[in-house]
């Protein structure tokens, strides 16, 4: 009897919710689709090019790692600050019988400091937030997309979730708070992984389908970007998270082969919070990621160049386009020049405004143009 009641209970929801249902079964096949056109190019990679991913699975790991590890390295040399001082202030409150309230003060100056410091990851947001007011269209999905991230990592505002309490239903809830789940180490594995997935992306677009869906080319525009804002917003979450573990639900790790007070644990907690959130700040860039050394090198050096703005266009120029003009005029006058490429889509951008007269829309652009409307007016037969 209850058989025959759940069974039309759901027949009804199946009507109900057919359009629904239809809508899913469409994107379902498109996706499906669109899963066996990426085989398709993996398989048609070639393996010079799978080698060179595998190279770059190597240096990115590395890399992430070291970042955070140098992290956590200058957060020690923050914290302690002169260590003949420090021996001697704790071997003076040893001979007291103040040992441990001189360490849990300690402790508890460098949790303060930590967390002051995580705050540096929110600059990443600001940026993108200024980038909003000049190019919107671009900036809109990365911030969408580093909120989203950040709040996924994290898991919520309670900072209960998220990616480091994965280990729950990975390892078990008695593995809760592993080392390897709430430290640096699970943000240096997870911006590896979305630095791998980036470069599969480009590598294998090529080699899709000449008739594939058209919503690639739609990603691999925009898969550099996306995938480094989700990143950054995974290690801002991952950053909050733990120091939510090292503050505000403070906890002991579990897995360690040494005991240790609840005041070094949270300091572990918070000493990793710290080292990930600052990883945000030098995340690898959208030039890091496409480009090769060689030319990334190029594009520096044009850019340590100050460009002179002679006195006869200065009076047809305002004083911001001024000040970008001679910090990176020579740049961007190579990139139109073409003797460097672009690596980045807001070069791309900067070029069709520069070549096709497209309407300016960044700061970048607006000074350009500016520039080339100040030389007609001075009447200078070259605007390049």
């Amino acid at each position: 009897m209850q058989d025959n009641y759940a069974n039309q209970q759901a027949m009804l929801a199946l009507i109900k919710y057919q359009p629904l249902a239809a809508v899913l079964l469409q994107h379902s096949t498109r996706f499906e689709r669109m899963a066996q056109e990426l085989s398709f190019a993996i398989r048609h990679t070639s393996g010079a090019d799978m080698t060179k991913l595998m190279g770059h699975l190597t240096s990115d790991g590395g890399s992430a790692l070291v970042r955070r590890v140098t992290g956590l390295w200058d957060l020690a040399g923050k914290v302690i600050v002169g260590t003949v001082n420090e021996l001697e202030r704790m071997l003076n409150a040893y001979s007291a019988d103040q040992f441990a309230e001189h360490l849990g003060n300690r402790f508890g100056t460098a949790s303060v400091k930590m967390t002051l410091a995580v705050s540096n990851g929110a600059k990443s947001l600001s940026s993108l937030v200024s980038e909003l007011k000049s190019n919107p269209s671009e900036a809109a999905p990365k911030l969408l997309v580093l909120v989203l991230s950040s709040v996924a990592a994290s898991g919520g505002i309670d900072g209960n979730g998220g990616v480091p309490d994965l280990d729950i239903p990975l390892m078990g809830i008695g593995a809760h708070r592993s080392p390897f789940s709430h430290s640096i180490l699970i943000g240096s594995l997870l911006e590896t992984a979305l630095l791998l997935l980036t470069r599969i992306v480009l590598c294998t677009h090529k080699n899709l389908p000449s008739s594939h869906d058209p919503l690639w080319e739609g990603i691999a525009r925009q898969s550099v970007s996306i995938l480094n804002s989700a990143g950054k917003g995974a290690s801002i979450g991952i950053a909050y998270h733990l120091m939510v573990d090292a503050v505000i639900q403070p906890g002991t790790y579990h897995g360690l082969p040494i005991e240790m007070p609840l005041d070094v644990h949270q300091t572990i907690f918070a000493a990793n919070s710290v080292a990930e959130a600052t990883a945000v700040k030098v995340y690898p860039s959208e030039e890091e990621i496409t480009t090769t050394p060689e030319i990334l090198t190029a594009h520096k050096q044009f850019r340590a160049i100050q460009m002179p703005i002679p006195d006869v266009l200065r009076e047809f120029l305002s004083v911001t386009d001024i000040a970008i003009l001679a910090k990176y005029g020579a740049w961007l006058q190579a990139l139109v020049k073409r003797d460097i490429p672009p690596t980045t889509l807001a070069q791309v951008q900067f070029l069709k405004v520069a070549d096709d007269g497209c309407a300016p829309k960044s700061s970048h652009e607006i000074a350009w143009m500016a520039l080339v409307c100040a030389k007609k007016q001075a009447g200078w037969t070259t605007t390049t």
